[in-house]
This record gives C-alpha cells, structure tokens and sequence, in this order.
C-alpha cells in the first residue's frame, strides 16, 4: 500500500467535479464501471482488482456503490504521490491525443510548447526527436511522461528567469529592468533594447509574460 498523501484543494475540487460528471443520478454513489471511467477521465489506470479491492474493502457504508469520500480516501491512502504527477500527465496526453489513437503527433506537441513556452517549431521538433525513442515521428504515453516532465522543467526555469528580471513585480518587465537584467547573460543594453522592441508586440514599451516566453530562448 502506498503511503498516504495529502491531496491539494484543487485536486480534492477536480476529483469532486468528475465523481460529480458520472454520478447520473445524482444519489453521491457510482458504481464500479463509473469508479472506472472516474479513473480514467482523472489519468489514473485502474485495474479490476484495485476496482474490487475498492468496493471490497473501501465501501464500508455497504451502500453497494462507493460515495465520494471513500473515492477520496482511495486516491490518498492507496496511490502514491508519483502515481498522482503521473496521472496529471496523462490528463494533458488525452487533451493532446485528439484523435484518440495513444499518439500525439509533433503538430500538437508543438500547440503545447507554443502555449507554455513560445517556442518555434523548430525548437518543438528538436524537443519532440530527443524524447521520440521509437522514430515514429509521435510521442506515445511512455514517450510523452518523460517529454512533458522536461516541459515542466523549462517552464521552470523560464518562470524563475521572469521574476528575476521583473524587479517591482508588477507583471511586467519594462525596458529599464531587461537591460539591467540581461548583462548577466551577456547582452549589451543596446542590444537588450532591440530584442525587447522586436517582442514587444503590442508597442507599450515592456513585455509581458506572453511576450517574454519568445524574447527567452531557452536551451534545449
């Protein structure tokens, strides 16, 4: 048995809604074909045992189905931390995976490394080849664990770059704080002023956080 974790609030809201989606007839019971598709939705892998192991010793009320909290007290005391951060991967692989076919294709690896990073697809195909062991020119489940957790990372480091820079904390980095901040990583001021210009989409005279992810290249 793993050891018990504590669940964040917005985890607890987020199993609520989809215990929620599949209790139909709104008694605050599913049953184990729901517990099932509860699973599923939420990225976790149930198996028939860990099903019946649920009901079996889980569903103490006898109620022939298994309410929310013992839902809940499953998802804390039976599955490992590692097994939620892998879970919420897979939440993000089905949201990609469009088609359904256990494949996401370097277009929509591309839509999320445009979206967290702003990335070109240069970069996305770069990344997409590194994790892509089999050469199929897609990322399986497998293959997208390990891609997606070095996507976390980058986020990362792009984040603690940006509130480094951003000195007042406004949200904003202005001219002023990306020239004194970007002589660290070897940029002349003038040079620093003709970058942010080119990223500077909107022509404010600063960047926000959409437009620092392009004026960022992070390395691979």
């Amino acid at each position: 048995m793993a050891e018990s974790v504590e669940l964040s609030p917005e985890q607890i809201a987020k199993f609520q809604r989809k215990f929620n989606l599949f209790d139909l007839n709104k008694d605050g019971v599913i049953t184990g074909k729901e517990l099932a598709a509860v699973g599923n939705v939420l990225g976790y892998k149930l198996s028939k045992d860990e099903i019946m192991s649920i009901f079996g010793r889980t569903d103490i009320d006898e109620s022939g189905g298994i309410t929310f909290e013992e839902f809940l007290n499953k998802m804390k005391q039976n599955v490992s931390q590692n097994d939620h951060k892998k879970a919420s991967i897979r939440q993000v692989f089905q949201q990609y995976d469009r088609k359904g076919c256990g494949i996401v294709g370097s277009e929509d690896a591309h839509k999320i490394l445009e979206k967290e990073l702003g990335w070109p697809e240069y970069q996305t195909e770069a990344l997409v080849e590194m994790f892509d062991k089999n050469h199929d020119y897609g990322l399986s489940i497998e293959e997208f664990v390990d891609f997606y957790a070095k996507v976390e990372s980058l986020k990362n480091q792009l984040h603690q770059v940006w509130k480094k820079l951003d000195k007042d904390g406004n949200g904003f980095i202005d001219m002023e704080e990306a020239k004194r901040g970007m002589g660290q990583y070897g940029l002349s001021p003038e040079e620093t002023e003709t970058l942010v210009n080119v990223h500077d989409v909107n022509h404010d005279g600063k960047l926000s956080y959409d437009e620092f992810k392009t004026f960022w290249k992070i390395k691979i």
